[in-house]
């Protein structure tokens, strides 16, 4: 799928009511404060930090006065969650892939075992896999 089409389609889904802007504008609101507030905390800048707070109880004030203010803002930082969140997937899923199911089959490929059986014969009466007789279970008792 392309990005900007994923991202444009989800921007058009967003639920614009006054309480889901009150509570995202608030939220980020919050966010931008606290990141403000470390970053006067742990850093030397000053200004960067006082802007971030006052815009982020700013934008907190304003998201519980007059939600409907924020609509703005908040499509542009719910359209930046959505493209962070494309990638980020994308990643996450490869990481996924190359960490845990691609040595998975090549262990299992190392000790012959074949998940499928791909050896199709056409000419054959059946295609049922015989198991091997054995220690039966029976599915009905729960002792």
């Amino acid at each position: 799928m392309s990005l900007i089409k994923d991202v444009k389609k989800e921007v058009k889904e967003l639920e614009l009511t006054p309480r889901a802007l009150r509570r995202g504008s608030a939220t980020l609101g919050i966010a931008l404060f606290l990141v403000g507030m470390m970053l006067h905390h742990f850093t030397s800048y000053e200004l960067t930090a006082l802007a971030l707070e006052v815009f982020g109880v700013f934008l907190a004030f304003v998201a519980f006065i007059a939600p409907m203010k924020t609509i703005d803002i908040y499509k542009a930082w719910m359209t930046f969650a959505l493209v962070l969140g494309w990638f980020v997937s994308k990643i996450v899923f490869t990481l996924i892939f190359y960490v845990v199911v691609a040595p998975i089959g090549l262990v299992a490929k190392l000790f012959g075992k074949e998940f499928l059986d791909l050896n199709f014969k056409k000419k054959r009466d059946s295609y049922w896999v015989k198991k091997p007789d054995g220690h039966h279970i029976n599915y009905e008792k729960m002792h």
